[in-house]
């Protein structure tokens, strides 16, 4: 029996080697750090309209399709993980829109960051809100086929997913059209959401 001793404490010492270089490693990838990064996202959507006005929503793109000489009411869903900006661009074969004025600006549940309406920045000529007794002529006129940013702000959404509901800021946008495009004349505007950091 003594003949198989030294190949039995050959064994034990084996498995407390192994021990050892397990807890070694396990302690050395205990202090491993995993590191990654989220896409800065802004989605665009419109909670409805009604017709003629033909929407067309995609990602952060918003195209605008409508007929008549009146006045449209959009109101416009926001969502973002990060700061933003929000621009206007009417397509060069249209007949023009004579204003884009912001007229209310709303969280739509507790999924919105508190900063997302009261950091809220629209630019001058654009901001509508509780001047409704003014004239169209009070406010900036639309300048045409260029893109323009009508308002920037900082991080919207603070959980959900990108059709969650609560988690978007509604801007209503009024939209008129120029009085000599005629009750025919079609007219597209697109609207493009961007992200933009933001220093505190």
């Amino acid at each position: 029996m003594s003949r198989f001793r030294p190949t039995g404490l050959f064994a034990v010492g084996l498995v407390a080697a192994l021990m050892l270089m397990s807890e070694h490693i396990v302690a050395q990838t205990s202090g491993v750090t995993l590191r990654g990064s989220v896409s800065e996202t802004v989605v665009l959507s419109v909670s409805h309209v009604s017709p003629p006005v033909e929407v067309v929503s995609n990602g952060n793109r918003v195209d605008i399709t409508f007929s008549n000489g009146g006045v449209i009411r959009l109101p416009l869903l926001v969502r973002s993980n990060s700061g933003f900006k929000l621009t206007a661009l009417l397509d060069s074969k249209s007949p023009g829109v004579s204003q884009v004025l912001v007229t209310e600006v709303r969280a739509t549940g507790s999924m919105v960051s508190p900063q997302a309406v009261r950091d809220i920045n629209i630019e001058r000529g654009f901001d509508a809100r509780g001047v409704a007794g003014k004239g169209p002529t009070d406010l900036m006129p639309f300048p045409g086929f260029m893109p323009l940013t009508v308002l920037s702000g900082p991080r919207i959404s603070l959980g959900g997913t990108l059709v969650s509901p609560g988690n978007a800021l509604e801007v209503v946008l009024l939209i008129r059209l120029k009085s000599e495009s005629g009750p025919t004349a079609l007219t597209h505007l697109t609207l493009l959401a961007t992200p933009e950091s933001r220093i505190p």
